[in-house]
This record gives C-alpha cells, structure tokens and sequence, in this order.
C-alpha cells in the first residue's frame, strides 16, 4: 500500500497536530498488527502494545483538553548496524484523522524508551507517551525512518 505524506514537523516536546492537507511526495508504507516485527533499514521495529489512558505524573502534566497515550516499542539492530544505528522516541507517532501527534519529553509511562544507540544485534524497548485531545481515537502508530512503518492500533 502506498501512501502520500509530507514532511514531519515537532514543536520542542510538546504534542503539535501537523495537518497533511496537500502531500508533495509518495512514500510506501507497511502496515502490521501490534506486536509483529517489521524490517527497518538497520534492523527490526516493533509495537508490541498500545495505552489509551496514561495518568499523568508528578512534573508532566497534558494541557487542558489533552490526555496521554502511549505505546510500548521495540528497536533492535541488525548484523550491518553501524555507531549510527540506534531508536529513540521520537522517530514514532501517532495520526488520529489527518493529523499527527509526536512525543512529549520527558515520557511519562514507564519504563520509558531513551535514545539508544545499538550494537549489532542489541535491542532496546520502553513506553513513547504521547499527547492527544480527549476523545481522540489514535488509528495508527508509525515508526519514521530510512523506511517508514505503520501499525493498527485497536478501536
């Protein structure tokens, strides 16, 4: 399946909807159930599992009208990985509609996932919170790299 997608933008950790009105270029997509393993460019992703209500914590809190979600994901490194290799939060995101949310920093649902670099068949896994509108219904979370990768999220 292939589908049309603009460029990604964030907003220093805070969750910014970023509206695909007009796609400029085609990018392919694959798309998998949680917790089955995809090919990335250096190695394998994976979300294993998805978190609808994240309580907030002691210094982070969602602004008014927002809630935290989060997903639990897993890098790990292939045989050609190099010093450049590596997961960290904020290659995910969740689209809800047409609109994208990314990673607030620091995560709140622990444990949480850290940029890590990784040796050659080292993996990393932890919890990406991320800030949605109440009563907004996550479809997909993806996974933004040399390759980009979806996964469906329950309803």
């Amino acid at each position: 399946m292939t589908l049309a997608l603009a460029g990604c933008g964030s907003s220093g950790g805070k969750a910014t909807p970023t509206a695909n009105p007009s796609p400029s270029t085609s990018v392919k997509i694959d798309f998998f159930r949680l917790g089955q393993r995809a090919a990335s460019s250096k190695g394998t992703v994976v979300v294993h599992a998805y978190d609808p209500s994240v309580p907030s914590s002691d210094t982070v809190t969602p602004d008014p009208g927002d809630r935290f979600v989060a997903i639990d994901v897993e890098g790990c490194a292939g045989k050609h990985a190099d010093e450049n290799t590596g997961i960290e939060p904020a290659v995910f995101y969740l689209q809800i509609g047409r609109k994208t949310y990314y990673p607030v920093d620091p995560g709140v649902r622990e444990p949480a996932l850290h940029k890590t670099v990784l040796a050659p068949g080292r993996c990393a896994r932890g919890w990406v919170t991320i800030e949605i509108p109440e009563g907004g219904k996550p479809q997909l979370a993806f996974y933004r790299g040399l390759t980009r990768i979806g996964w469906v999220l329950p309803r």
